[in-house]
This record gives structure tokens, C-alpha cells and sequence, in this order.
């Protein structure tokens, strides 16, 4: 069985968290916001092949895990498909497939796509991922694949494919579709932009902030705990600080400028 090794993946985030308060009123206080992330949520794929058969695709983050199902693939299937490193182009995912006709696994592997960077309005976000921009974009995504004979315990080596893939979201629409086809195959499915609701503690007194959420979609918590400095009224600094979550990652958010109105911050793994 041939092993695959990846390095521990990044993943941006930009914060926005809305502060109706004044800053000098209190020593401690609490703030809600939201967070949307770089990563998409795919829904099950579903296709079919030319050998005759129905089969379905579970994805999963990429995590340095041979990806055999059922010894090494997480029933708690994230679906998160995930750029390699802080502001890449190149997107990853996890897969298992399971051929409905056979009623098996019968293929694991990685899948690799790149992704638009276009940030019409300037703002850190690409517009693909931008909740108020449609996205329209044809993509040529490859896959390095392993197959079995018995099930999900040995596995061969299949080789690296490549497909055509269309992915498409109306603005102002969390949620799209896509559909692709190659090697005999052709596929289709969902997919979601997502990220997570939290709040930001701070404490004047101590000068040190804790920010703690939950994500929508990808089913994790975290937490994260840094200084500040108070510039005026109105406004304070953040150090760059490490954000620990219930999946294991942990990412770190650069500094960051707190306004009364609004914050916004790019964290990574």
C-alpha cells in the first residue's frame, strides 16, 4: 500500500464582528460576530461511470490519513475542500467512493483543483467566495486515486486523472452547484460557502481578549486568546495570536485592528 504524506494545510478566514458598545464603559464585555471562510462544504457527490455502475463521492479535509475507507476515512465526514497554504489558489479535498450497483468502496484518494483569486473590490476576499458575487468558473481538477478489490483493506495504485469541472452560485446565495466529467465518469453535486458564529471577550483591565466559535459546516470549536492595545476611543489593536480548534487544527490569526463598527482579521492555520 503506498502511503501519502501531507503537510499540515492552511485555511483563511475574514472576521467580522460588530461591536455596539463603548470601549471605555466596562472593563470586561462581550461581542458577537460571524466568521466566512476560504474552504467550501461539498454535499455528496453523486455520478456514473461508463462501465455501467452509479457511485458516490464522500469527501473529507485533507489530513496526511491514507484515506481508506473503512480504516482510515473519518465517519464524521467534513466535505471541506480547502486551500493548500494562507491565500492559494490551489484547493484540496479527501474522497472515498462508493459504488451503489456493488454496494462497496471501491476508490480513495486526493483531489486537486486551482481556484480564482479575482478580488474585484479590493477587500482580501476573492469574489468566488464573496457572498454578494455570483460565480461562474470552469475548472480542470486532477485526482491522485487508489483502488480495492476486497472491500477497503488493500488497495492499488490507479493513477493520477484528470476531469473538467463547473462550478456555478447565484449572488447572494450561500449555496451552488457543480457538475464535471472525465475518465469515463461524470459527476455532479452541491456545494455551500460556510464559516462560524462566536463572540469576542475582552478586558480592559488585563488587556487580553479571548475569541471563541463554532462553525457552521464543517461541525468544530474553537478558541483563542491574545493582548491588545488601546489606540482611542473608539478603536484597539490585536496581536497575532493561535486559534485552537476541536479538529485538531490550529490556526493563527495575524494582527488585527479593532473598530467600533467592525473587525476585520485574516486567520490561518
Amino acid at each position: 500500500m503506498l502511503s501519502r504524506a501531507i503537510n499540515r494545510l492552511f485555511l483563511n478566514f475574514v472576521l467580522g464582528l460588530l461591536f455596539s458598545i463603548n470601549l471605555v464603559e466596562a472593563q470586561t464585555r462581550t461581542a458577537a460576530g460571524t466568521v466566512t471562510s476560504y474552504s467550501l462544504k461539498f454535499d455528496t457527490i453523486s455520478g456514473f461511470h461508463s462501465d455501467g455502475y452509479a457511485f458516490e463521492m464522500y469527501t473529507s479535509t485533507p489530513d496526511a490519513i491514507q484515506n481508506n475507507w473503512p480504516q482510515g476515512f473519518s465517519l464524521n465526514i467534513s466535505y471541506e475542500f480547502r486551500p493548500d497554504s494562507a491565500g492559494s489558489s490551489t484547493y484540496r479535498t479527501d474522497f472515498a467512493l462508493y459504488n451503489l450497483s456493488y454496494g462497496r468502496y471501491y476508490g480513495r484518494g486526493t483531489l486537486s483543483s486551482s481556484m480564482p483569486l479575482t478580488d474585484s473590490d479590493g477587500n482580501g476576499f476573492p469574489d468566488a467566495l464573496q457572498l454578494n458575487r455570483a460565480f461562474s468558473y470552469s475548472i480542470s481538477a486532477n485526482t491522485s486515486e487508489y483502488v480495492s478489490q476486497d472491500g477497503g483493506y488493500s488497495w492499488s495504485f490507479y493513477g493520477n486523472k484528470s476531469y473538467s469541472v463547473t462550478f456555478s452560485r447565484s449572488a447572494g446565495s450561500y449555496s451552488g452547484t457543480f457538475s464535471g466529467s472525465g475518465n469515463g465518469a461524470t459527476f455532479s453535486g452541491g456545494f455551500e460557502l460556510k464559516g462560524g458564529t462566536g463572540n469576542a471577550v475582552y478586558d480592559l483591565s488585563t488587556k487580553s481578549i479571548r475569541f471563541e466559535g463554532t462553525s457552521f459546516g464543517f461541525d468544530t470549536t474553537g478558541t483563542g486568546t491574545s493582548t491588545f492595545t488601546r489606540i482611542n476611543n473608539n478603536q484597539v489593536a490585536v496581536a497575532g495570536f493561535s486559534f485552537y480548534t476541536s479538529d485538531g487544527d490550529v490556526r493563527s490569526m495575524a494582527s488585527l485592528l479593532i473598530d467600533r463598527e467592525i473587525i476585520t482579521a485574516e486567520m490561518w492555520c
